[in-house]
């Protein structure tokens, strides 16, 4: 028996553009990977049975996540004047829509433990204290920002504003009590 959750909604099913998530025994897998890319171009084996659910659930509760965040920013930007093309096209050509953190920034940073500053907290913070001000004076939401500066003022109350600015997701861990390191 495998657990193989999808990700890549209807317009994947439809071209066939869908990653499994499959969590089961190794040798079950194999012999079962014929079918498994029948049904999507992308397998990834991510462990033991009940693991491909873990990995869709946690993918899914940060894809929104990210949303609600993009969101609060994009209607805090048109309030404040920006055109929603305009925003959008910013969000999609620059860091956000390149996946930089997840490609670059955390992987050179979190992913490794090393925190030598490429953007610093000091740096990100008064951005992101900068940009609530305005979400602020327009009457905005910003609950998902609001979460991160607290996290930010923490890491910065410890000392480690000179740190990058993934220093701050530290806290995260601590509280998990577990490290996000990679192998690779």
């Amino acid at each position: 028996m495998l657990d193989a959750p999808v990700s890549g909604g209807v317009e994947g099913a439809e071209t066939r553009d869908l990653t499994l998530l499959v969590g089961g025994e190794q040798e079950i897998v194999t012999k079962t990977m014929p079918i498994l890319n029948a049904v999507g171009k992308t397998v990834l084996h991510v462990g033991d049975i009940g693991t491909g659910t873990i990995c869709k659930l946690m993918h899914n509760s940060a894809s929104f996540s990210i949303m609600l965040a993009m969101m609060q920013c994009l209607t805090t930007g048109i309030k404040a004047g920006v055109d929603a093309s305009t925003i959008v096209e910013v969000f999609q050509k620059c860091a956000l829509g390149r996946n930089f953190d997840l490609q670059v920034r955390l992987p050179n940073t979190l992913f490794n433990g090393n925190f030598d500053p490429r953007f610093s907290l000091k740096l990100a913070y008064k951005d992101l204290k900068l940009a609530m001000e305005i979400a602020d004076k327009f009457d905005v939401p910003f609950s998902i920002p609001e979460i991160c500066e607290k996290q930010m003022a923490e890491a910065i109350a410890r000392g480690l504003d000179v740190k990058d600015s993934s220093i701050f997701l530290t806290m995260q861990e601590e509280k998990a009590g577990v490290k996000v390191r990679t192998h690779s």
